[in-house]
């Protein structure tokens, strides 16, 4: 039992640092890029390569999260309960992931049905939501993962 533990704390720490870097990356440095784009051709290009190599990724990041912090919630719950550090990571933690799941799982499919059936109001809404929350994921998990790296090399 203790080799799959470690190995499930293994592979939360790096999917947790893949997912936040992908994160960053695609917030920080593709976004912007993609808006400097104009309109046309070459910019339904640029999203289709994005959309065909990072939101794959963000999706494996996402499940494979979800799947480890199921497992580590339960089992290390005394531990997480114990630690107000730990307590307030989890939290950032659980709300970068709950976002992200929202934005990945639901919300891309409701916004390519609106863009489908042509509702431009509602799709811009929405796509200002998005905005808005996935800066909150950038955050929650960018300070979730420094938490943990403190955590696990300072405290």
């Amino acid at each position: 039992m203790e080799t799959l533990d470690s190995f499930i704390l293994v592979t939360h720490i790096v999917f947790g640092a893949a997912f936040v870097f992908t994160m960053a990356a695609v917030q920080i440095v593709t976004g912007p890029a993609l808006s400097k784009i104009s309109a046309g051709e070459e910019k339904q290009n640029a999203v289709r390569i994005v959309q065909t190599r990072a939101a794959p990724a963000m999706d494996i990041a996402i499940i494979v999260m979800d799947i480890t912090v199921a497992y580590l919630l339960y089992s290390r719950w005394d531990e997480i309960g114990a630690m107000l550090w730990l307590h307030i990571k989890t939290t950032f933690g659980f709300t970068a992931l709950v976002i992200a799941n929202l934005l990945h799982f639901y919300w891309r499919s409701k916004k390519k049905r609106l863009k489908a059936k042509g509702a431009d109001d509602a799709f811009k809404k929405l796509s200002r939501r998005t905005l808005f929350l996935e800066k909150v994921v950038l955050t929650c998990a960018a300070i979730t993962f420094l938490m943990g790296v403190t955590y696990n090399h300072f405290l």
